[in-house]
């Protein structure tokens, strides 16, 4: 066929190249922004007021999980740790006199259930009082890092007021939204890279779940991955997240 004819009829060009088809291209990565957070984290407060008496940590400062991270002046609560210590004595005293006095007769079944009641109540008194005595003493509850130091030393701190934000050392979680759409290739293990915009490095991830639930506004799906090789990194840092898609031709 002649180029005057082809010119003619362009919907035939257009034929003849679809005949000869056309290359599968290649996988391609499809970017979304991702924010780098710790696998743990907690804001440790008071059940105050209280007097701080001492904060053992500072900002950035590593810690171990049950290390003592502030401790309060808490003489007044130890003063009634001893106080029901002696009620709860008492009481099992009490308990114990009459229960021999029933073997001999001398008095009836109620009066021992009675006495069990007092010594059952006061030894729910001695351990809120333990309880109350152990908040004086601030521990970790996991191995991380000082976050943020929100109260000194000599301070009285009321009841709930943060003292210390805390994040976990350990691996950090990588969290991204995506089209719900890409549920039909992401699975769980899928690899896929990261550049964090702090370091201006790339580094390894996979994903570690899938959010149970779709945003039907948005027509989009949490993602949460896990990084390889995660030292140089903060929580709070973020960056651009590339997932390999499937093929344009499946």
């Amino acid at each position: 066929m002649s180029r005057r004819a082809l010119s003619r009829a362009p919907w035939l060009l257009l034929a003849l190249l679809g005949a000869v088809g056309t290359p599968v291209q290649a996988a391609r990565a499809q970017e979304v922004r991702a924010l780098l957070a710790a696998d743990r984290e907690a804001t440790l407060t008071s059940d105050g007021p209280l007097l701080l008496e001492r904060i053992a940590v500072d900002l950035g400062d590593r810690f171990e999980a049950g290390q003592i991270l502030a401790r309060f002046d808490c003489a007044l609560r130890e003063a009634r740790v001893g106080a029901a210590m002696g009620v709860h004595k008492g009481a099992l005293a009490r308990l114990a006199s009459k229960q021999r006095l029933v073997k001999l007769g001398a008095i009836g079944g109620l009066d021992v259930e009675l006495a069990g009641a007092e010594a059952q109540k006061a030894e729910g008194e001695l351990a809120e009082a333990r309880t109350a005595a152990s908040h004086c003493v601030l521990r970790a509850p996991f191995a991380g890092r000082v976050a943020k130091r929100h109260a000194n030393a000599h301070e009285v701190v009321a009841a709930d007021r943060p003292i210390l934000s805390i994040v976990s050392d350990g691996p950090l979680r990588l969290t991204a939204i995506v089209p719900s759409p890409w549920l039909r290739w992401l699975k769980v293990g899928d690899a896929f890279t990261v550049r964090v915009d702090e370091t201006g490095r790339s580094y390894r991830a996979s994903v570690a779940a899938l959010s149970g639930r779709v945003d039907p506004a948005s027509q989009s799906i949490e993602v949460l991955g896990r990084i390889e090789d995660a030292r140089d990194l903060l929580p709070g840092m973020s960056g651009t997240a590339a997932f390999p898609t499937m093929p344009a031709s499946q």
